[in-house]
């Protein structure tokens, strides 16, 4: 435990080493700080300043508040005087895919809410939902989210795990699994003097125009129900997901869940139907994911992303 204190008095040390510097800030190669590469170069050095800043902060509250607990030199502690936060180690098992290691930080079913929205001090206070949207683990996504993860949890500068997958998840396959399950479509900097660029602007410089129109109607990328469906009436009570939306004629692409059906709907005879643990199945899966592991600990369903 004192290992984990004095590397967080370090990481305070580097950074006002950091902000004393005469030089320009560099923008670190770290997922963390990748969403100031986004914003005009003449306020990218500025909000780096206030990003060390803000994470010099977070870590110094965490120094004093094991300080004020246990002072300053404590002789024994075990493991439940640990600060209830993410080790920085989980984002490589995130990336790797190293699902017992994340199965074994998360702990028995059922699983401890604290512990599936730990924060990450060292990644900005990102959750391992930030980090599944990052690295576009679908399946432990969707299993996160299963087990209850909020998917408007928020980071240290309030960005929900949307914003990291517009981001980082190339694929963009993150973005429209949470667009499912309910994410909302704003994105707001903890400076509220200085919001961040608009989702639709992210997403389309990423790379994923798709997404960015997705985001720029209400109903883009969401799950919803069809109802009063006249013309075909074997569709309502049918569930789709929602895509662009056609001006000219005022009605959105719908992709029948279950069938693949694509039929184009006007907006009044759709009825928002975010998904939810309770309504969430899992399809059959071979050894090598998410289930076999899960398994491992008394979870008797198979998992893997519908």
């Amino acid at each position: 435990m004192m290992t984990e204190i004095n590397s967080i008095k370090t990481a305070f040390i580097n950074i006002e080493a950091q902000l004393n510097t005469s030089g320009p800030l560099i923008i670190p190669e770290h997922p963390a700080y990748a969403y100031i590469r986004l914003l005009p170069k003449s306020a990218q050095q500025p909000e780096m300043r206030r990003a060390l800043e803000r994470r010099g902060q977070v870590q110094l509250d965490n120094v004093n508040q094991f300080e004020t607990r246990y002072g300053k030199d404590p002789q024994v502690l075990d493991d439940s005087a640990c600060f209830d936060e993410l080790p920085e180690h989980m984002a490589e098992a995130v990336r790797l895919n190293n699902l017992k290691a994340i199965l074994d930080f998360l702990g028995p079913i059922p699983i401890s809410k604290r512990r599936l929205h730990a924060k990450c001090p060292a990644y900005s206070d990102d959750t391992l939902l930030h980090m599944t949207a990052s690295y576009g683990n679908i399946p432990l996504m969707n299993f996160l989210l299963y087990l209850g993860a909020d998917v408007n949890t928020p980071n240290l500068y309030q960005f929900t795990p949307l914003f990291h997958a517009l981001v980082d998840d190339q694929a963009g396959v993150a973005a429209r699994v949470l667009l499912r399950w309910g994410v909302r479509k704003v994105l707001q900097c903890s400076d509220t003097l200085e919001p961040s660029p608009p989702l639709a602007y992210v997403a389309h410089k990423g790379g994923k125009a798709a997404i960015s129109e997705l985001l720029k109607t209400p109903l883009g990328g969401r799950r919803c129900v069809l109802q009063k469906m006249h013309s075909v009436p074997r569709l309502n009570g049918q569930v789709g997901i929602v895509g662009e939306y056609d001006s000219e004629f005022n009605v959105y692409e719908v992709t029948m869940e279950k069938s693949g059906e694509t039929i184009h709907v006007s907006s009044r005879l759709l009825k928002r139907c975010d998904q939810t643990p309770t309504g969430f199945t899992f399809k059959k899966i071979n050894h090598h994911t998410l289930g076999e592991v899960a398994r491992l600990h008394s979870f008797t369903r198979a998992l893997s992303s519908p």
